[in-house]
C-alpha cells in the first residue's frame, strides 16, 4: 500500500478511531462495578454522617448495617410503598411529581433513635442535595451534610464546610406547640441570634446560595410531614415542661418557605 496517498492516511485514522474507542470503552465496563462502589459508598458516609458517625471507605458498608436498622420509601400521603433496605438506598428523592418516592433511613446510635431523609434543591449555579437528621422528636436537626454541583468557590461552596452545616445541629422545625411547620431561616448580617431556634448564620457573599440551601431543608421537610405524622403519636415540639400536653397530630397544611426574610446581597 501506497503510504503516501490519502487513502492511506484515512485508513490508518479510521483504525486508530475504532482501536482507541474500543480500549475506552472495554476500560469504562472494567471500572463500572468499582464506580458504582464508590458511588455507594459515598452516599453512605454522607448518610451516616449526619448522625455523627465517621466512616471511610474500608468499612462504610460495614458502620451503615450496623447503624441503619431499617430503610424505606414513603410517598407523598406518608404510606410505606417499598421496605427493603437495598432498594431503598438505591432510590433517590423525588418531590416535583405526582408520584414522590421519599427514603427514609431510620438509625439507632448509643441507644437514640435518627430518621435521616435526603435533600434535593437549587443552587445559584447548578443543583445542590444533601441529608438531614432528625431526633426521635421529629423536631430537632441532628445533623446535616450538603453538597453541590458548580456554587461559587470560596463563596457559595461553603455549604460543604463542616463549620457551615454545625450551624444546623440542634435547630428547630416547630415552634413550641405548634403544629405548622416553620423550618429554618437563613439571615444575613448576624440576625440569626434573634431567632435562636430556626435562625442560621448565611454565608458571606452567597445569598443566593444560602435561599438555596434553606428552601432546599424546608420543601423536603414539608414533604415528609405526611410520614413523620403517621410515625408520630404527638406533635414534635420544642422541649416544654412535662405538664404541657402537646397536640396529637401534625398539620397536614404547611405554609411555603418564604425566602424575603434573608437580606439579599449578590454572589
Amino acid at each position: 500500500m501506497n503510504v503516501q496517498k490519502n487513502s492511506y492516511t484515512i485508513i490508518y485514522a479510521s483504525i486508530m478511531v475504532v482501536a482507541v474507542a474500543a480500549i475506552l470503552t472495554a476500560v469504562s465496563f472494567g471500572l463500572k462495578d468499582r464506580q458504582q462502589n464508590n458511588i455507594d459508598n459515598e452516599k453512605r458516609q454522607n448518610i451516616l454522617k449526619t448522625v455523627n458517625v465517621e466512616a471511610n471507605d474500608e468499612n462504610a458498608a460495614q458502620l451503615f448495617e450496623q447503624t441503619v436498622k431499617e430503610a424505606f420509601v414513603v410517598n407523598e400521603k406518608g404510606e410505606i410503598i417499598e421496605s427493603n433496605k437495598d432498594n431503598a438506598f438505591k432510590t433517590s428523592i423525588s418531590i416535583s411529581d405526582e408520584n414522590c418516592q421519599l427514603p427514609v433511613f431510620k438509625c439507632e446510635k448509643d441507644g437514640k433513635a435518627y430518621f435521616v431523609v435526603p435533600l434535593k434543591g437549587n443552587g445559584l449555579w447548578g443543583d445542590i442535595w444533601g441529608y438531614a437528621s432528625l431526633e426521635s422528636d421529629l423536631n430537632t436537626i441532628a445533623g446535616v451534610v450538603f453538597d453541590h454541583a458548580s456554587e461559587t468557590p470560596g463563596l457559595g461552596d461553603k455549604i460543604t464546610t463542616k463549620e457551615f452545616q454545625q450551624l444546623f445541629v440542634g435547630k428547630k422545625l416547630y415552634d413550641e406547640g405548634s403544629q405548622d411547620l416553620k423550618g429554618v431561616t437563613i439571615y444575613k448580617g448576624g440576625l440569626a441570634k434573634n431567632d435562636p431556634l430556626h435562625g442560621i448564620d448565611a454565608l458571606s457573599g452567597a445569598t443566593l446560595t444560602s435561599n438555596g440551601v434553606q428552601n432546599m431543608i424546608n420543601d423536603c421537610f414539608k414533604v415528609y410531614q405526611a410520614y413523620f405524622k403517621n410515625i408520630s403519636t404527638s406533635a414534635p415540639v420544642v422541649e416544654q415542661p412535662k405538664e404541657v400536653e402537646c397536640s396529637d397530630s401534625l398539620a397536614t397544611a404547611i405554609p411555603a418557605c418564604d425566602s424575603t426574610n434573608v437580606n439579599t446581597i449578590n454572589e
